[in-house]
């Protein structure tokens, strides 16, 4: 299911990169906002990694008119993309912004998919159980994608209610 996140990524100045793991840190912040939830851990997987990097690297290399469709692993995981110019930003920045900004507009009572929610309840999803992340830069011009991969998928119309949980007070 595909939506398109409004989240507001900080702009102005070049944050950098989170360093020498960016597949770590995903996982990480993952980690982290799932246990608002009380959804379990997440493990990385290096199939869906494999996965998601190639669509990264094929992202990248379409050069400057990078043109975002879902992969061919769509049909058979939950994908997040995001395409970042000019400046750089770690894959924890991108990920809570795409959290807070879906999760203001997330029905927590109601608990169905949203339209522009799918980041966040795919973030959180109970079910899912393993990510894979692809993250590519590029200097000229400056370009980073990220591409995660989930499994089992998330966003499952009727099961929204048994894999959404509202955050912990």
């Amino acid at each position: 299911m595909a939506s398109r996140s409004k989240a507001k990524i900080p702009m102005g100045k070049n944050i950098g990169t989170q360093g020498d793991d960016p597949k770590g840190d995903a996982l990480e912040t993952h980690n982290r906002l799932r246990a608002k939830h009380n959804a379990p851990a997440l493990s990385l997987d290096s199939k869906l990694t494999n996965h998601a990097q190639e669509y990264a690297d094929q992202l990248l290399g379409q050069g400057k008119e990078v043109k975002a469709a879902h992969s061919k692993w769509a049909k058979n995981f939950g994908e997040g993309l995001q395409i970042l110019s000019k400046y750089k930003y770690p894959i924890s920045t991108v990920l809570d912004s795409w959290y807070t900004a879906e999760s203001a507009k997330f029905n927590w009572k109601v608990k169905n998919y949203t339209d522009g929610c799918g980041h966040l309840t795919q973030m959180i999803w109970k079910e899912t159980a393993k990510l894979g992340v692809g993250y590519a830069t590029d200097h000229n011009p400056d370009r980073t994608i990220i591409v995660l991969l989930y499994d089992p998928t998330g966003n499952v119309f009727h099961t929204f209610g048994k894999n959404i949980e509202a955050a912990k007070k």
